[in-house]
């Protein structure tokens, strides 16, 4: 097959096409594995079983370094016609919170045009940059992916790298989307009363959707727009998996999650 392509096109060409497949196919898996870790915590109902998380954690950090990592080449091909240096890629290591802010640099190239044209870019802009729901949940997701998969593992055998910095060294990310969670019970009134009153699995499972499914759905659906508005570029825009994400009502960004900020 490959010499039935030779006579079709350059070796480059062909090299290219070929890189443009696998990313493509990664964008495929990423969204696949962000899909089915939203659809695992929906069904977690019980706040106590806090190991329910593992496979959610492993779904979710997975998927978003592989998308942002995909994006981040997408971007660089249509700026440079080139794709990033394998280091480049990897500096990023497991850090969803600095791929994040990566994804965000991708704004500031948008002419004033575009931005008038499609309003959504400055809300999704706004939300990706400041909202402090997303910015937390972005960054247990991440701790959990450079380090709190092993966690438990580390302290038991006393691991050095567990008490590189104080986060790590007073407890696993599970414990902080914990916390996050109850920080959110606490200011709810109904939510807070369904959990004294001796219906905690209630409250626990109606945080996760009010709070946690919302602030995922609305963080995919804001990188899947840098897909289907071109700001990726033009063959990003054919990655169709990711662009039917753009414009469901679940996944776009309120004027309310703005007025917060």
């Amino acid at each position: 097959m490959r010499n039935n392509f030779e006579n079709l096109m350059s070796e480059e060409e062909y090299k290219r096409k070929l890189k443009e497949s696998h990313l493509k196919g990664m964008v495929e898996e990423s969204v696949n594995l962000i899909q089915r870790g939203i659809d695992h915590l929906q069904k977690i109902k019980f706040y106590y079983r806090e190991y329910y998380y593992l496979l959610p954690f492993l779904l979710l950090s997975r998927g978003y370094e592989v998308l942002m990592k995909c994006m981040i080449c997408f971007k660089s091909y249509k700026d440079n016609k080139s794709y990033p240096k394998c280091e480049e890629i990897k500096n990023y290591r497991h850090n969803l919170d600095k791929l994040r802010k990566n994804i965000v640099k991708n704004y500031e190239y948008i002419s004033k045009e575009d931005y008038k044209k499609f309003p959504e870019i400055e809300i999704d802009q706004k939300y990706l940059s400041q909202k402090d729901e997303l910015i937390k949940l972005i960054k247990i997701i991440s701790d959990y992916a450079k380090a709190g998969r092993y966690f438990e593992l580390d302290y038991v055998t006393n691991c050095e790298s567990i008490y590189k910095n104080e986060k790590n060294k007073k407890a696993s990310p599970r414990f902080y989307l914990k916390k996050m969670i109850f920080d959110f019970i606490a200011k709810n009134n109904n939510l807070k009363r369904k959990f004294l009153n001796n219906q905690e699995d209630i409250a626990w499972s109606e945080c996760i959707n009010l709070l946690i499914i919302p602030t995922l759905k609305k963080f995919t659906g804001a990188l899947s727009r840098q897909f289907s508005l071109g700001i990726l570029g033009e063959e990003a825009m054919k990655c169709i998996s990711m662009s039917k994400y753009s414009y469901l009502k679940d996944y776009k960004i309120d004027k309310k999650d703005i007025e917060k900020l």
